[in-house]
């Protein structure tokens, strides 16, 4: 519908219809109320999200106005928001035979033919709805686009709203949705734009400065993250995942300090604080502060007795100050609840490691690698392990495995070339070394450390010298 069209909420002449159909309910009496009256109840309780209400509107204007075709299009958009599309494509055919040219109709027709899969009748009566629908063209085109996003075509919704936006530079819902379905389609940079778009016409939208902070959380621009959560919070201090991400997104500053902060004035919003005080667990132990780290832990314990993350904390602590039957204790603990974290089983590899319990270890990183193949960690912490054990065939034969999933890391590609080199593979080695230094030529001594000979040869020297000209 068009907005300018739309019921009057928040004005005395809808509060006296609001209060009239409560009345009705109340004292069981029949009251009279004109089509338009019926169909602005009817929106405000499909807004609000009341379907039994809206659903005993229609039922009781239909039966004061049997004839309403405009009723029958708001039954059949209930109907729709039931997932009831059969019947709601049943009646417009009804419809249809008295209303050809109302383009609600057949925007309410592709709505219902794309949610049961019928895309190219979907877009025919899409297009018919827009050659009729004048007035309301940037509504229509909207709902369009949100029936797309419903379906996560997001690409399909652009298009409608790229359409709208020429219609109307300024129109906001429009702003937001080009911003939210570019943020989906992983194009940050537009995301942004529309975001601040918006933001230029109505600064004072908190929603609009949150999905800001997400984006750039997501692009790592973790100060003007915060600081788009700081003008959340500045808008409405009662905005509980507006401290919540601005902890997160503080914490990925490293500024710890600040993410506690902000941590704790997101505590008392949250009804089971176990993750927060878990994640103020993690800023304390990253702060070297271990005691503060446990107590944290223990808090969440507390919380959520269950909560794998916290006991995983508590054997990590354990694990930095060497207590390393105690540590293996909890993050088995931990594996116990969920076997499925990676970290988790990538630590206990760790500490096996440190404990030269080398074929515990070597199970713990093969299940990490299992879970997590793009942890390359993982990988090369087993390749050595295998390397340690003179078992260089099984080391490479790691490597390559890990290569598959992690052929862009520069320390896989160095290890490679490392061991090949050792084995007396000349070729293979110098073409992952080459590999190595073309993603990051900072890792490149690492090849050193495994194969020291590497320094006396000339096409080792010749790639660095290449490569750093290139760095300068």
């Amino acid at each position: 519908m068009n907005q300018e069209n739309r019921p009057f909420y928040g004005n005395p002449e809808f509060n006296d219809v609001l209060h009239r159909y409560q009345e009705m309910l109340q004292t069981g009496k029949q009251v009279f109320f004109d089509v338009y009256e019926f169909e602005v109840l009817i929106e405000h309780f499909l807004q609000t999200g009341d379907i039994s209400n809206a659903s005993s509107v229609i039922e009781t204007g239909t039966i004061q106005h049997p004839g309403s075709n405009n009723l029958k299009l708001r039954k059949v958009q209930l109907l729709i928001d039931q997932g009831k599309y059969s019947d709601a494509i049943e009646i417009l055919n009804v419809v249809e035979n008295y209303e050809k040219c109302n383009y609600e109709l057949y925007l309410l027709k592709g709505i219902a033919s794309n949610f049961t899969g019928k895309h190219t009748e979907a877009r025919v009566y899409f297009a018919k709805a827009l050659e009729m629908s004048d007035e309301n063209r940037i509504d229509t085109l909207f709902s369009i686009a949100a029936n797309y996003e419903n379906l996560n075509d997001f690409n399909t919704a652009l298009g409608y709203l790229e359409k709208a936006h020429k219609e109307d530079y300024n129109n906001l819902s429009v702003l937001f949705e080009l911003a939210y379905c570019h943020d989906r389609l992983d194009d940050f940079s537009n995301a942004v734009k529309f975001y601040n778009n918006f933001l230029d016409i109505d600064p004072f939208s908190e929603i609009t400065w949150f999905n800001l902070g997400i984006v750039f959380s997501k692009t790592n621009d973790f100060d003007k993250a915060v600081e788009a959560f700081d003008f959340v919070i500045t808008l409405n201090e009662k905005y509980p995942l507006a401290y919540f991400n601005k902890g997160n997104a503080l914490v990925n500053s490293n500024k710890y300090e600040e993410a506690i902060k902000a941590y704790t004035e997101y505590l008392p919003f949250e009804e089971n604080k176990a993750e927060t005080f878990c994640f103020i667990g993690e800023c304390y132990e990253r702060l070297g502060k271990s005691q503060q780290a446990l107590d944290y832990y223990y808090k969440s314990l507390s919380a959520d007795p269950n909560y794998s993350d916290a006991i995983y904390g508590i054997g990590i602590i354990h694990s930095i100050h060497e207590n390393f039957t105690v540590s293996i204790e909890y993050i088995l603990k931990a594996i116990a609840i969920d076997p499925n974290s990676s970290d988790y089983w990538f630590s206990l590899g760790s500490i096996y490691s440190k404990m030269k319990f080398h074929d515990k270890a070597i199970e713990a990183y093969r299940r990490s690698t299992f879970l997590d193949p793009y942890d390359y960690e993982s990988w090369l912490n087993l390749s050595e392990i295998f390397y340690t054990r003179n078992l260089l065939s099984k080391a490479i034969k790691t490597l390559e495995e890990a290569y598959s999933y992690n052929s862009n890391v520069a320390l896989v590609n160095y290890r490679l070339a490392a061991f090949n080199l050792l084995r007396q593979n000349k070729s293979e080695g110098l073409m992952y070394f080459q590999k190595g230094i073309r993603y990051n030529f900072d890792d490149h001594s690492d090849i050193f450390k495994f194969y020291p000979e590497a320094s006396e040869i000339k096409e080792i020297w010749e790639l660095i010298k290449q490569f750093n000209h290139i760095k300068q």
